[in-house]
């Protein structure tokens, strides 16, 4: 556990940084306090010699550079699609929601979005946090826009650091639906219990993390990435298991789906999911609860020579 949290404050101090090395504006982090933002001036003053400027220290300013900043200018046409598929997608969340915005104010949001999600501008929580109130969107949207708009922009798995970090400065328990409430409330109960030293806000911030980290859909990564996942994060294949399988409900095919994910990191063959739903459902027929029939499917999966082996791979990576 003290590697996880320990690996999960190297995360938030890097936040997005370093991901988008090739746009016009890189964020790059100096060290654990101090963040150095280099900018490639000519993206948003044409003409201007100034090659390195630091974060923006409000939110007006932010706001300044992204009525200033001109995409056009990007000389990557990967980035220049996914500025376009950002903004499409901003428009049609404000569409569905009824907020009716000008061309103007659509390519400023845009921009702000672009400045502070995917360049990481801004020198501190508040500021990010400001620009989020600004854009008027949610959690839940904000990952949709990052994952459907800049998803190609980012290399295999790199861009669960950016959701991860998102989590950790966004999420708000109390919005969160009863069933996830109770699954962050025991994460973070338990991590108050172990680090007694932290101060609340820390351990809210960790707890977010970890809540993150159960939320990541593992389904479309090969074994090898998944296991790079897990071990960037400080998260052993135990703990994540277990944050898997406290949020495992839906039919008796869908748990086993979801076990066999969570245990041998692999998506499930259809050979393998009839065998096994049916020893979840021989195992209920015959008086137990379906918590506990999971639990002994999952006690059986960790027997096998394929668990062991994954855990030996596993191990050498750490």
């Amino acid at each position: 556990m003290k590697r996880k949290v320990l690996s999960i404050m190297l995360v938030i101090s890097i936040g997005f940084s370093g991901l988008l090395g090739s746009t016009g504006l890189t964020a790059k982090a100096a060290n654990d306090t101090e963040i150095v933002v280099e900018i490639d001036q000519d993206a948003i003053d044409p003409g201007s010699s100034v090659s390195v400027v630091k974060p923006s220290e409000t939110f007006k300013e932010l706001k300044q550079r992204a009525v200033e900043f001109n995409y056009s200018l990007l000389e990557d046409e990967q980035l220049k699609e996914a500025y376009n598929k950002i903004g499409n997608k901003i428009s049609q969340i404000y569409k569905s929601k009824n907020l009716k915005y000008s061309d103007e104010e659509l390519r400023v949001r845009t921009n702000i979005y672009w400045l502070s999600v995917l360049e990481y501008d801004f020198d501190s929580e508040k500021v990010f946090k400001d620009a989020v109130s600004y854009l008027d969107l949610t959690l839940d949207e904000i990952l949709s826009i990052l994952e459907d708009g800049a998803g190609e922009l980012f290399v295999d798995a790199e861009i669960e650091l950016p959701k991860l970090a998102l989590y950790m400065l966004l999420l708000d328990p109390a919005k969160l639906s009863d069933e996830d409430k109770k699954l962050y409330t025991s994460i973070r109960e338990d991590l108050l219990k172990e680090y007694t030293d932290y101060e609340e806000q820390d351990i809210d911030t960790f707890a977010a993390a970890m809540y993150a980290v159960s939320n990541i859909d593992m389904t479309k990564y090969g074994t090898q990435t998944r296991i790079d996942i897990l071990v960037d994060l400080g998260i052993t294949l135990d703990d994540y298991i277990d944050l898997k399988l406290a949020r495992i409900e839906g039919t008796n095919a869908e748990i086993v789906r979801d076990i066999y994910e969570a245990v041998l990191l692999r998506n499930i063959d259809g050979d393998g999911l009839k065998y096994w739903t049916g020893k979840l459902e021989s195992l209920i027929e015959s008086g137990k609860d379906k918590k506990t029939a999971a639990g002994i499917i999952v006690d059986q999966l960790k027997a096998g020579q394929e668990f062991k082996s994954l855990l030996v791979k596993f191990d050498l990576e750490l």
